[in-house]
């Protein structure tokens, strides 16, 4: 009996029988957040910007020097137009440098060429699936339907966009409680956001 009556239930009201009666007050608890954390996050706002980059016709000297100066690990490597042509890594440089090749070498040489990308509008969760598919450790993000570089998301970002995730949850805690607050007692809660400098 209990089950056909759950079934029967869920059937009448799809959003639950035990969030009916918040339904029915105008509440609605937003969805996503609840399920998975890392849902709630878009690539955008945790992604390094702008992104580290490098010419594709640049030696390993300059691409050495590059990696010192933005302390990382893998670059983006752009074209001409400074469209997206591949990423360059350290692994490639040192590889870069045990060719005996008698051509000089140039980043467009060394880099990879075939390159897992996500755009800013990606939720965070899809550029971890990427990474993790590839077993990589940064993937560039560009513009939606281009090859325009608009950051990079690595391992730091993945960590940042938990930290992020976790302060939406609490701001959504935050708003039950004033929710709840508001249905028990009747009283409001006024929020005023104050400008630096204003």
């Amino acid at each position: 009996a209990t089950i056909v009556c759950v079934y029967i239930a869920e059937r009448l009201e799809p959003s639950g029988i035990y969030s009916l009666g918040l339904l029915r007050q105008g509440i609605r608890l937003p969805q996503g957040r609840e399920t998975d954390l890392m849902q709630g996050v878009m690539v955008s706002e945790a992604m390094l910007t702008p992104a580290p980059t490098i010419s594709e016709n640049a030696s390993l000297l300059e691409l050495r020097d590059t990696l010192k100066k933005y302390r990382s690990n893998s670059l983006c490597v752009v074209d001409s137009e400074g469209l997206l042509s591949g990423i360059v890594t350290l692994s490639d440089l040192q590889r870069g440098y045990t060719q005996n090749s008698e051509k000089q070498l140039t980043v467009g040489d060394i880099c990879t060429r075939d390159v897992v990308t996500v755009t800013p509008e990606d939720v965070i969760w899809t550029a971890i699936r990427v990474m993790s598919a590839k077993d990589v450790g940064r993937v560039p993000v560009v513009r939606r339907g281009t090859r325009e570089v608009a950051g990079l998301i690595g391992r730091h970002g993945i960590l940042r966009a938990y930290n992020i995730a976790v302060a939406h949850k609490l701001e959504d805690q935050h708003m039950a409680e004033r929710i709840r607050l508001n249905t028990l007692t009747g009283a409001h809660v006024l929020e005023i956001y104050v400008e630096q400098n204003a």
